[in-house]
């Protein structure tokens, strides 16, 4: 799991170095900046303390884990027990809409694919 975290880290990083080349920034932009930098946030405690970190709990009923809440850019945030793989779904839909050719809608496509078979 460790290695997909990684890769979809290096994936967000690169879509805020594109965002570089931009010569201004819409108000689209400014949310898909403020969730990549959080998941990747997120990635970064879950690789650090090996899938574990404060606010991050095992979920009765599926065995999953789920966030109670990041404090983020806006402050702190409830996430109403989306697992980070939601979020990081939900992040890679962002990314698709934004994709700026066919070969990358398709990659963060098969991610998208692999992150919900890992559900």
């Amino acid at each position: 799991m460790d290695k997909t975290l990684e890769y979809i880290k290096e994936m967000l990083e690169e879509e805020l170095k594109s965002l570089r080349k931009k010569p201004s920034i819409t108000p689209e932009d400014v949310k898909i900046i403020r969730e990549a930098v959080c998941a990747i946030k997120d990635i970064n405690e879950l690789i650090g303390m090996g899938g574990y970190s404060e606010g991050i709990n095992r979920s009765p009923v599926t065995g999953r884990y789920i966030s109670n809440g990041t404090y983020g850019m806006n402050g702190w945030q409830h996430y109403s027990g989306h697992s980070i793989n939601d979020r990081m779904v939900d992040a890679l839909e962002r990314m698709y809409d934004t994709a700026s050719s066919e070969h990358e809608k398709q990659v963060v496509s098969n991610w998208i694919k692999r992150i919900r078979s890992e559900q």
